[in-house]
């Protein structure tokens, strides 16, 4: 991949720096590509920034418990049975 950018390292912004940053902004877009998608999250309801977070927040606790379910099921039965994952995991370096 190459990466084009403004930041300058005489402006405090190292090659890995600039990279963590693009990268910790690429799984945020991708997280909420997820949202979007799978979860229709968007449009929101509300028209209000609480209202809008909250259903965020519930989403991603949807995701989680669904996660959750999925990995105790998997768990009690020794074999993995699911033929696609959607998750997200964030970099180590964010």
């Amino acid at each position: 991949m190459v990466i084009l950018t403004t930041l300058k390292a005489e402006d405090g912004f190292s090659a890995r720096r600039n990279h963590q940053n693009i990268r910790c902004a690429l799984g945020i877009e991708t997280l909420f590509r997820e949202l979007k998608s799978f979860m229709s999250v968007e449009p929101f309801h509300s028209h209000l920034v609480d209202g809008c977070e909250q259903e965020v927040a519930a989403a991603l606790i949807w995701m989680a418990l669904g996660s959750t379910i999925q990995a105790e099921a998997e768990s009690t039965i020794g074999v993995k049975r699911v033929y696609e994952q959607i998750a997200y995991e964030p970099p180590a370096i964010c």
